[in-house]
């Protein structure tokens, strides 16, 4: 009965597992809008170049 208890618990801790999942994921979106500002810049500087010519 007290292994039987102890499902419960490992549950819990794959579900606080699958809660830090989420974490990762906004991690991994903040680079991308590091990603699409670094890009934006870039155009930027395409922008410039005509200008110079």
């Amino acid at each position: 009965m007290q292994d039987e208890l102890h499902v419960p618990t490992s549950t819990q801790e794959v579900m606080q597992d699958e809660l830090h999942v989420p974490t990762s994921t906004q991690e991994v979106m903040q680079d991308e809008l590091h990603v699409l500002t670094y890009t934006q810049e870039v155009m930027q500087d395409q922008l410039r170049v005509p200008t110079s010519t």
